[in-house]
């Protein structure tokens, strides 16, 4: 089965918001030049540099139930960046009866109820549209139902985390910005300038 998702459920691209995901280009002294480009542009670049590693990233995740991943170059960019970040559109292909065996598996770790509960449940200031509990997120992916991508997304970033409890979404993010800028930037059409 076929889930569409973003890097807002898993958090494999944290935006370009005052981050490392710039292009960065200097004089011949060394001094850091002005860079103008479309930033859709940029982001449909870093798309397309995601899909080029959509293997890479499938084997760093090393989850049972993901079958391939899929970057369809579709993005989003908030007006104003006051809540929300830039993301990528991706999908999933999932071996459902690998996911059953993993939800089961789950269903008997405390910590996994009490990792979503830490992070999912609504406060003052933030309404949460993912399962804060073991019970409902398994009711929303067996029933495709309310909640169904969330909880999807939800399970994939709690299973990104190795053995010593390392995220290896924030390894592979690393490891696509440094393929990216690297190699020209995915093609991103650019111009410098020196300071006004």
């Amino acid at each position: 089965m076929k889930v569409k998702l973003n890097t807002n459920l898993v958090p494999l691209f944290g935006g370009t918001y005052e981050s490392y995901w710039d292009i960065t280009e200097c004089d011949d002294n060394g001094n850091e030049l002005y860079v103008d480009y479309d930033l859709e542009e940029l982001l449909k670049g870093i798309a397309r540099t995601y899909q080029s590693y959509a293997d890479y990233i499938r084997q760093e995740l090393d989850i049972g139930f993901i079958k391939s991943i899929k970057f369809t170059g579709d993005v989003w960019s908030p007006r104003e960046y006051n809540f929300n970040t830039d993301e990528l559109d991706f999908i999933v292909d999932i071996n459902k009866t690998a996911l059953k065996r993993e939800l089961n598996w789950l269903g008997h770790y405390d910590k996994f109820n009490a990792w979503l509960g830490l992070r999912f449940t609504s406060y003052d200031g933030f309404f949460s549209y993912t399962p804060n509990n073991y019970k409902d997120l398994c009711d929303a992916i067996t029933s495709g139902k309310d909640g169904y991508e969330q909880s999807i997304g939800a399970l994939i970033t709690y299973l990104a985390t190795d053995k010593n409890g390392n995220d290896i979404l924030k390894d592979i993010e690393d490891y696509i910005q440094e393929k990216w800028s690297c190699n020209g930037y995915a093609g991103t059409n650019y111009t410098t300038r020196e300071e006004e």
